[in-house]
């Protein structure tokens, strides 16, 4: 989910970044990686040149806000001294400290993209090797992304996600250990996670025992997953530093709070006999999986009858669809934009038979979650997030 940061009050940085926000503002940040680019995906490469700069943009965004408090404030004799007495100055410098702990994880999974596939697990392209001259176009959505990416690793890999992980990907779990409660029999049942992200969802399950793959397109998120799969980058516990709330100032309570500092990984991921990554889009996948688990997947389609068929498809007869997230809509492209009943009756009209998810017999439930939240923050991202369980017929042809 991308919520686009505003770092300071700077007025010129603010309006670049109103750039990124005109685009998704109609839809209430965060928004989701669009899951169908099209021909207008970006290159690893691209991806790489994001997370290499992300030192150098930040702090060139620093550095204007270091310009504006001058010129707008301390020139100003009236708010100088109170500008002073509270210490906004070494906030500024602060912040620039920050970065340069962050730029120490963007720098290795740039690092990392430039290595061959045999050091970088799960990797389908080839090493990049980037010469002068040859320096890919990275626009200002590539380096929200990167400052998106690095927010999942908190939400993802962090004990502080723990408590928006739990709300999550607690139904998911528990549907799945109910549906195979035969332990022995798990790591026969294919298991797909479409939109993975930073794969901790898809991590979980592998750990119930089912034959789980990872499958995600966007060279953001694959790289970071990468740089915690990789032994040459991540080898313990905890071993990574991230300020991960530091470009956005507003609805901050405290600013220690935003400064705030997370160790991560709290456990230490590797690719297994049932732990899988897929890179790539997630229609070219074929059959056949025992299921498809989505998490705030559906909604980043440009269109979702495609993307429900294609679940479909991917299931063998009798499979399951577990799926849960809200219907924020991605913003530009997008052919249909479906209410959940609408969806729902998408799903049955494809074929699907919805199974009750709890002891009173409903086919679909709300649950109130989050989405890279900052929970000491006084503003939050509160979803009302539809879960439902669904079957393939076992006569579907």
């Amino acid at each position: 989910m991308l919520l686009t940061s505003i770092i300071t009050s700077d007025a010129l940085v603010g309006c670049v970044f109103l750039v990124v926000i005109a685009l998704v503002s109609l839809r209430l940040l965060p928004v989701h990686f669009i899951s169908e680019w099209g021909d207008a995906a970006p290159s690893v490469s691209i991806a790489a040149t994001a997370y290499d700069l992300y030192e150098k943009v930040s702090k060139s965004s620093a550095r204007k806000a270091r310009t504006t408090f001058h010129s707008g404030v301390l020139k100003a004799g009236s708010t100088k001294w109170i500008a002073d007495e509270i210490g906004y100055a070494e906030k500024l410098e602060r912040f620039e400290r920050a970065i340069e702990v962050n730029a120490v994880v963007s720098s290795e999974i740039s690092k990392l993209a430039t290595t061959n596939d045999k050091t970088s697990p799960g990797g389908n392209h080839k090493r990049m090797d980037r010469v002068a001259g040859d320096v890919p176009d990275v626009g200002v959505e590539d380096h929200a992304k990167v400052r998106e990416a690095l927010k999942h690793f908190v939400r993802d890999w962090s004990e502080e996600g723990r408590r928006e992980r739990s709300k999550a990907f607690g139904l998911v779990l528990d549907a799945l250990q109910r549906l195979e409660s035969d332990v022995s029999r798990r790591r026969e049942k294919r298991l797909l996670v479409p939109g993975a992200g930073l794969g901790r969802l898809a991590w979980e399950i592998s750990q119930l025992g089912f034959d789980t793959t990872a499958n995600e397109r966007s060279h953001f998120m694959n790289l970071a997953l990468k740089f915690l799969l990789s032994p040459q980058t991540t080898r313990e516990v905890n071993q990574h530093k991230l300020h991960p709330f530091i470009h956005w100032w507003s609805h901050q309570r405290s600013t220690s709070s935003t400064f705030r500092q997370v160790s991560f990984p709290d456990v230490v991921p590797r690719l297994s006999d049932t732990f899988h990554l897929a890179e790539g889009d997630f229609f070219k996948l074929s059959a056949s999986w025992s299921y498809v688990v989505t998490l705030f997947f559906i909604d980043t389609s440009l269109n979702v009858i495609k993307t429900i068929q294609h679940i479909y498809s991917l299931l063998e007869p009798g499979g399951v669809w577990i799926n849960l997230g809200p219907l924020l809509w991605a913003s530009s492209g997008v052919a249909l934009e479906l209410s959940l009943d609408e969806v729902l009756q998408v799903a049955e009209l494809v074929g699907f038979e919805l199974l009750p998810v709890n002891e009173s017999g409903e086919s679909v439930s709300m649950v109130e979650c989050e989405y890279t939240s900052d929970p000491e923050a006084m503003m939050r991202w509160l979803y009302a997030a539809a879960f439902w369980i669904a079957r393939k017929p076992v006569s579907s042809n």
